[in-house]
This record gives structure tokens, C-alpha cells and sequence, in this order.
């Protein structure tokens, strides 16, 4: 069997026959809830001040990937007793901020869950200083691809219905994936197929305008400065037999691509990344790296 390296990401294929999918913000800061309904057989769970970090200021010394199977625990300590804060999977990408000798600390995003003082439950979820067995990771050609791993989904976008796999699934529809070596690839990137009119020179923003025409009225997209409410959108071309406008949005944390109708106007699918279209017309294939994603 024929193994490839493989990014530390998960990969999200969502299936579209005029299907979408929506990919969701997350923030990067901490975010804390407070529940007035007193809990007062929980026990205290508070962040120790020795792990509590700034996302922004600390520094990242390097990257190391996961090279166990199974995954791998984020402890609160350097210790195997320490209690366990969360799991890294297999090929997760760590940021390391300091090296410990047969342990190594990371960034990583913990919920917490404790009881104040006066029973009031507080849920929290923010960056922490976690550690890592040294020797349960490794560099990134150390992550390989099998052909059963080619197969394994975390969720599909069919017509407009969303079913989402917590543990992954097998696909078994719609389209068959093969791992193949770079020679082969190459030889096959000569029967690629884009319906992409990139007529970008045609449609140009204007101070931060994108003006589409079409059979009833153009239609102005607008960016939106800013920066967790920030819009940005880029053209990108038309699908004649389509008759569709392709537009990128650039946000906060996330992005997509737009189609827009040429005869309404209006907006019709939205994908999560680039969309595929197949050589017969027939499907739309778009491909996604979430990276919030451990699945």
C-alpha cells in the first residue's frame, strides 16, 4: 500500500448539486459564560496561573505534528498522572512554546468548567499552556496517508442538507478517491477541466465596490472594514453554462466562494471553498481544510 505525506489538517469534502455550506467564525480570545443557576456539587476547576496565555504575545518556537495513531493527551502538567485537559489527533499541527526536556508545552484552546465561590457555574473556553510528550511528535514527513484514510468524511453538504460524523465516516458515494504518486499526478493535470471565464480585467472593484451586471439590475457588493465584522470580496469569473458570477468572501477567520445569477442577481450558493465542477457538468465538488477541526 502507497503512503503520502499528509498536512496536519483534517479535510472537509462538501458534496454540492447546488448544495451549501456556511463554514462558521471562531474567535481566538477567551470567551466566558456565567450561569446564574447555582451548582454546588461541582468542584473547581480554575485555569492555573501557570497556564493561562496571551494568544497574540506568546511566542511560537516552532511546529511539531502528531505521530500516534491513537492521538495524543494535552496535560496540565509534565507529568503522565496530570489530569488530562484534551486530545490532539493524529496529524494535528502543535505550536510549541517551550521545550522541557522529555516534554514539550503548546498552545492550546481548553474549556473549562468550575464553581464560584458562591455557586454560580462559569463555562469558559480559552488559550492555555498545555503539555505534550516529546517523543509523540514529530515533523510533518512523519505523517502518512493511507488509502484508507482517503475515504474518511466529517460531513456532507448534499442539496441543501447538512449530516455532520463526529468519529468520521466512510464515503462510499458520489465519488471514488485514489492515493497516486506525484509522476502520475503530473501526467493527469494535463486532463484538468475549468469552466472558469476569468474575465477579471472586464469586472474591477472600485473603491471597495464590486459592480456585477446583470439582466435586471447590477448588483454592488461592498466590503466592510473592520476586523471580526470585517468583508472583503474578490470577482473571480463566470460559469457561462451556468450562467453564474464566482465571488470570493474574505471574514474574519473564515471565507468562501459566492455564486451570483447573471439574470437576478441574486445569490444562489454559497460554497466553503473553490468550486470543482465535473467534467460532465453534472456535480460541483468544493474541498475544504477547516482548522478547527481534529477529526
Amino acid at each position: 500500500m502507497e503512503t503520502l505525506p499528509r498536512t496536519g489538517y483534517a479535510i472537509l469534502i462538501a458534496f454540492a448539486l447546488f448544495g451549501c455550506h456556511t463554514p462558521q467564525k471562531e474567535k481566538a480570545t477567551s470567551d466566558t459564560v456565567t450561569v446564574a443557576t447555582p451548582i454546588l456539587k461541582e468542584t473547581k476547576n480554575q485555569i492555573p496561573k501557570t497556564n493561562s496565555l496571551d494568544y497574540d504575545r506568546i511566542k511560537v518556537i516552532r511546529q511539531v505534528f502528531v505521530i500516534m495513531k491513537q492521538g495524543i493527551p494535552l496535560r496540565e502538567a509534565t507529568s503522565e498522572q496530570a489530569n488530562i485537559l484534551g486530545h490532539a489527533e493524529y496529524g494535528e499541527m502543535l505550536d510549541v512554546v517551550e521545550d522541557l526536556g522529555d516534554w514539550i508545552a503548546v498552545r492550546g484552546r481548553i474549556g473549562r468548567n468550575y464553581v464560584k465561590d458562591d455557586g454560580t457555574r462559569v463555562e469558559s473556553s480559552g488559550w492555555e499552556k498545555v503539555y505534550v510528550a516529546r517523543n509523540e511528535t514529530g515533523t510533518l514527513d512523519e505523517i502518512q496517508l493511507t488509502q484508507s484514510d482517503l475515504n474518511m468524511i466529517t460531513s456532507t453538504n448534499i442539496n441543501q442538507k447538512s449530516d455532520f460524523f463526529e468519529k468520521g465516516k466512510p464515503l462510499t458515494t458520489h465519488l471514488r478517491l485514489e492515493l497516486i504518486n506525484q509522476s502520475v499526478f503530473e501526467t493527469q493535470k494535463s486532463n484538468i477541466v475549468d469552466f472558469l471565464l476569468a474575465d477579471t480585467n472586464v469586472i474591477i472593484k472600485k473603491n471597495g465596490i464590486t459592480t456585477l451586471p446583470t439582466a435586471n439590475k447590477p448588483v454592488k457588493i461592498k466590503d466592510k472594514p473592520g476586523e471580526e465584522d470585517r468583508e472583503e470580496y474578490k470577482y473571480f469569473g463566470q460559469i457561462e453554462h451556468l450562467n453564474q458570477y464566482l465571488v470570493e468572501g474574505s471574514y474574519y477567520e473564515s471565507h468562501d466562494f459566492k455564486f451570483f445569477d447573471k439574470t437576478s442577481g441574486k445569490e444562489t450558493q454559497v460554497f466553503a471553498d473553490y468550486p470543482h465542477i465535473s467534467s460532465n457538468r453534472k456535480n460541483i465538488i468544493s474541498i475544504y481544510g477547516n482548522p478547527y477541526d481534529s477529526t
